[in-house]
């Protein structure tokens, strides 16, 4: 039995592929970091020029701790991160769901 992508979601990818490679990346790294590989992450911006932390640091940390299961230490890290996930998923779930309903409708028109 063969692997089946749907074409849908092959066109997603083509149309949202600065999205989808930023995705990518983070979960590359992310893996890197779980199997205990050097894993590299970008410095925050905003706290390298200003010295002083954003709302978004620890973000990275809160969800390596995620993917590790331990969410105390991500609580404890970014809070945010319980509000944040959820909301990009669906984000990101109605978006496809669009995309996936206009591509179903043009496809149908030629």
């Amino acid at each position: 039995m063969a692997f089946f992508i749907p074409i849908t979601l092959i066109q997603y990818v083509r149309t949202h592929w600065i999205w989808t490679s930023i995705a990518g990346l983070i979960a590359i790294m992310a893996t890197r970091e779980l199997l205990g590989l050097s894993a590299w992450f970008p410095p925050c911006l905003w706290t390298y020029c200003t010295g002083h932390s954003c709302w978004g640091c620890g973000t990275t940390t809160a969800l390596i701790q995620l993917l590790k299961g331990d969410f105390g230490a991500a609580f404890a890290t970014q809070k945010l991160i319980f509000v944040l996930i959820p909301t990009l998923f669906i984000y990101v779930l109605r978006d496809f769901l669009r995309f996936r309903k206009s591509f179903n409708d043009s496809s149908r028109v030629g």
